[in-house]
């Protein structure tokens, strides 16, 4: 999946961490996607919470779709 160039799209490569968690999640299951959403957006930036949830449904979605 190029990661990279998913979050340069979204407007900085730093969500590149965001949807690699998504993509994480949603193929193993190993916690809640409600809890590592409401998790990332305490632990981000204020300015970026919005940004950081999208790319990590971005990634979540990638995820589900190989499944």
């Amino acid at each position: 999946m190029p990661v990279t160039r998913i979050a340069e799209e979204m407007g900085n490569r730093l969500y590149a961490n965001s949807v690699v968690l998504g993509y994480l999640i949603a193929v193993t299951k190993l916690l809640s996607k409600d809890v590592v959403k409401e998790v990332l957006a305490k632990n981000v930036p204020n300015k970026t919470v919005k940004d950081n949830l999208k790319a990590f449904e971005v990634g979540y979605a990638k995820g589900e779709w190989l499944r």
